[in-house]
C-alpha cells in the first residue's frame, strides 16, 4: 500500500476496540466526536483516525520481530500492516490516553508514563520521539484484527479502516482529548446498544455492528472467534428493498449489487432512518 497522500480519495485509517473486565462481564471504551467535526460530528466511536506518513516511517524503523507481529488480511506487506498498527496505537494514545506499547524488557508503560505521553501529544509532540524517550515500541502483538470497513462512495470523506480489538493496560486510566472528542466512557456493549436504541447515543454502522458482535459473543475472545475469516472489506451500498425503503446493504445480502461472500456473521443490512441515521 502506498503511503497516504492528502490527494488520496480513500484514506487509510485504524481504530481500536479497547476492552477491559468489569464485574462478571466487560466494557469497551468509546469517545464522542466533537459536534463541529467535519466527519461524523457528535457520534460515539472507538478511538482511531488516519494512518499518517509518520506512522509509515515509524513502522519501517521497527525491529523486524515487532513489525512481523502485524498481519492483516488483504495486505502482503508487513510494513504496510505495521503502519496500520502504529496508527492504531498512536490514535488510541492521542484520543484515550491508553498507551499500547512495550519497552525492551516487554513491560507496559506505567500510568504516569501513559499520561505524560497523552499530554505531550496534545501539545503536538512527535509520537515516535515520545516512544524513543520511554524506550518503547508499539505493541502490535496486542492488536487483534477485528473488521475492515470502507466508507461508502456517497460520503464526502472516505476511509479504508482496519478495526482492531485490544485489552486495556490494567494500570492505565482512560480519558479523552477534549479537542477532537468531548467525552470518553467505558460501557458494556449491551448498555451502549441500549443507549443507541433509546436515541441518547449516536452510532455509525461500523461501531453499531461491532458492539452488536461484542454483546452477542459475551466476551472479547468469543467475539474474535466469531469474526468471519479471512477478514474481507465491508463496502456498504444503499439500495431500495421490496417495499421501496432505503437500506444499507453489505456483501452477502441478497440485495447487494454484486455477488460477494458474507463479511459479518450477524447482519447484512441496516435500515436507513435519515441522513446519517441507521438501525
Amino acid at each position: 500500500m502506498p503511503e497516504p497522500s492528502p490527494s488520496d480519495r480513500i484514506r487509510p485509517a485504524a481504530t481500536v476496540l479497547v476492552c477491559r473486565p468489569a464485574g462478571d462481564g466487560f466494557e469497551v471504551f468509546l469517545v464522542k466526536r466533537h459536534g463541529k467535526s467535519v466527519f461524523m460530528p457528535s457520534v460515539h466511536v472507538f478511538p482511531g483516525g488516519r494512518v499518517e506518513e509518520g506512522d509509515f516511517a515509524l513502522a519501517r524503523r521497527l525491529p523486524p520481530e515487532v513489525r512481523a507481529a502485524a498481519r492483516l488480511d488483504g495486505l502482503g506487506d508487513d510494513a504496510a500492516a505495521a503502519a496500520f498498527g502504529v496508527a492504531a496505537v498512536r490514535e488510541t494514545a492521542e484520543e484515550s490516553g491508553l498507551l499500547l506499547a512495550r519497552d525492551r524488557a516487554g513491560r507496559r508503560p506505567s500510568a504516569a508514563t501513559a499520561r505524560r505521553v497523552f499530554e505531550a501529544l496534545r501539545e503536538g509532540a512527535s509520537f515516535a520521539e515520545l516512544l524513543a524517550e520511554t524506550d518503547a515500541v508499539p505493541d502490535l502483538a496486542a492488536l487483534h484484527p477485528f473488521a475492515w470497513w470502507i466508507t461508502p462512495d456517497f460520503e464526502p470523506r472516505q476511509y479504508d479502516t482496519r478495526f482492531f480489538l485490544a485489552e486495556a493496560p490494567p494500570d492505565q486510566e482512560a480519558t479523552f482529548d477534549d479537542v477532537e472528542t468531548t467525552e470518553g466512557l467505558w460501557l458494556a456493549p449491551a448498555e451502549a446498544l441500549d443507549r443507541f436504541r433509546s436515541g441518547t447515543m449516536r452510532l455509525a454502522p461500523p461501531t453499531l455492528a461491532s458492539l452488536e458482535l461484542l454483546a452477542e459473543a459475551g466476551n472479547p475472545r468469543a467475539a474474535l472467534d466469531a469474526v468471519l475469516r479471512p477478514i474481507r472489506p465491508v463496502r456498504p451500498r444503499i439500495v431500495e428493498d421490496a417495499a421501496g425503503a432505503s437500506v444499507l446493504v453489505l456483501p452477502g445480502d441478497p440485495l447487494y449489487p454484486a455477488e460477494e461472500p458474507r463479511v459479518l456473521p450477524h447482519r447484512t443490512r441496516f435500515r436507513v432512518l435519515g441522513k446519517g441515521r441507521f438501525a
